[in-house]
């Protein structure tokens, strides 16, 4: 077996790779998404203790 019959794979070789790389896809997708939600996440808590940290020294 060489490289072009493994990645042929009988024909069906388009399909399974294909499917392989639409979820990878989805896999690096999610990542960036997680990591922009806690970014915003850590800027609204960084927003919310200095805005706290203003009120107690106005009290």
């Amino acid at each position: 077996m060489n490289w072009a019959e493994f990645f042929a794979m009988d024909g069906r070789g388009f399909y399974v790779w294909g499917s392989f790389g639409a979820f990878l896809l989805c896999i690096a997708i999610e990542i960036v998404l997680v990591r922009l939600r806690i970014h915003r996440v850590q800027a609204d808590l960084r927003e919310e203790v200095a805005a706290a940290s203003i009120q107690r020294g106005n009290a």
